[in-house]
Parts: C-alpha cells; sequence; structure tokens
C-alpha cells in the first residue's frame, strides 16, 4: 500500500493506463527522463538496459515455453544474436544462476519455487543491465532459499557492476545486502 511496487512500475514504464498515471516528476537514467521518452525508445531499455524482477516467479513465467526460451527471448531482443547463440547465452544463464544448462528445455512447472526465480534472475540478468530492479525477490521462498537467492544476486551484481534496487521489508535482507537505504511508509 505504500508504493514501492508502483515506484518500481514506474521506473520501468509498466505502470497500467488506466488506472495508473504518472502526473509529475522525472525518471532519470543515463541523463534521459524515462516519463518523456517515447515507448519505442523505452522498449529498448526495458530488458535491456534496466531489468526488474518481479515478486511472484510463479505467475511471471510463461508456462507454455521453456525456461530457455524465455531467457533467449530476451537476448534476442536486446541483440543482435542467432537463435542458436542465443539459446547458448540461456544455457550459460542457466549455469550462472546455478541451474544446469541442460535443464533449459525444461518448463516452468519442472522447477522448484527457488529455481524459478534463480530463472527469474537469469531473464533479467541476461542482457547485462545496468540496473536490476527486484521487487520483494525472496518473499515466496523459504528461508534457506532466500539466503542462496539473495547470496547469488549480491554475487552477481559484483560480477556484472550492475546497480540494484531492493524492494523488501526484510530489514535483515537490507542490512546485508543494501548501500543505501530508503523507507517508504504510509
Amino acid at each position: 500500500g505504500a508504493g514501492k511496487t508502483t515506484t518500481a512500475l514506474g521506473i520501468m514504464g509498466l505502470v497500467p493506463d488506466p488506472p495508473g498515471e504518472i502526473v509529475g516528476g522525472s525518471v532519470l537514467f543515463e541523463g534521459q527522463n524515462l516519463l518523456r521518452m517515447p515507448e519505442k525508445n523505452l522498449r529498448e531499455i526495458r530488458g535491456g538496459k534496466i531489468s526488474m524482477i518481479f515478486q511472484d516467479p510463479m505467475t511471471s513465467l510463461n508456462p507454455v515455453m521453456t525456461v530457455g526460451e524465455q531467457i533467449a527471448e530476451v537476448v534476442l531482443l536486446h541483440s543482435k544474436m542467432s537463435k542458436g547463440e542465443a539459446r547458448k547465452k540461456a544455457m550459460e544463464m542457466l549455469e550462472q544462476v546455478g541451474i544446469p544448462g541442460g535443464r533449459c528445455d525444461d518448463y516452468p512447472h519442472q522447477f522448484s519455487g527457488g529455481m524459478k526465480q534463480r530463472v527469474m534472475i537469469a531473464i533479467a540478468l541476461a542482457c547485462s543491465p545496468e540496473l536490476l530492479i527486484a521487487d520483494e525477490p525472496t518473499t515466496a521462498l523459504d528461508v534457506t532459499i532466500q539466503a542462496q537467492v539473495l547470496e547469488l544476486m549480491r554475487n552477481l551484481k559484483q560480477e556484472y557492476g550492475t546497480s540494484l534496487i531492493l524492494i523488501t521489508h526484510d530489514l535483515g535482507v537490507v542490512a546485508k545486502i543494501c548501500d543505501k537505504v530508503a523507507v517508504v511508509y504510509a
């Protein structure tokens, strides 16, 4: 209710209109106001330079596409790779997040909740974004898997040099992951 997810969706240009509408302010990225950018240009940035890990991996993944196809789709949209190269990149990204590359032909229902979240992270990082927005990425996971996913995100953030906006209610996670903190309340 405070507007954390809505703020993240605003950065991505994904606030549903109607009913939502951004009536003021600016979102500056690389010196450009994303709110004034044409949708065509915003689409090039979204998923390429700015990626988002949504709250619920169970509903964010397409159930009729393999996870490899879903990762490759993002790569094909934002780079000049062939389908074969994109598939290879998808396998590499799965390996990056601790899933065997051979599982790229599996469907989302064949993965546990923690593995689905790892797939979402692989999709988000596939194009080496400069900004990663993670909206409560560990909410649906048990504590052990939460710790693994957060450690993975922290390592990948350092490896890729990616900035991270992390939306969470968990102050322990904030203490472990974040450099700067903003509290959104009421």
